[in-house]
């Protein structure tokens, strides 16, 4: 069974995150950056993120992010975005509301 499948059938809320990377990041290794961003998350939320991810080259780089998990505020999470990959553009939001339910 997919992840997705497991999560919806426990009725585990569902989010979907982008992190975007800006000119300033260039340099910078999204993925690592992502895995420091994940610790923090873990620690000040806690709780483990079961995620899955794409990079995608739009733009500067792109992860689009499905995890299970608590709620993250996107005033928080952009914080630490601009402060761990000098980027400040991030979407999260929660899944059943992206497919417009």
């Amino acid at each position: 069974m997919s992840g997705l499948t497991v999560g919806k059938s426990r009725r585990e809320r569902l989010r979907f995150m982008t992190l975007t990377s800006s000119p300033e990041a260039k340099e910078r290794n999204l993925n690592a950056d992502f895995r420091t961003l994940k610790m923090r998350i873990q620690r000040k939320f806690h709780f483990k993120m079961k995620y899955w991810k794409i990079r995608t080259n739009e733009g500067n780089g792109v992860l689009h992010i499905v995890f299970r998990g608590k709620f993250i505020p996107q005033e928080w999470l952009s914080e630490q975005w601009a402060d761990i990959h000098r980027s400040l553009i991030v979407d999260i939001r929660s899944e059943e509301r992206r497919v417009g339910k």
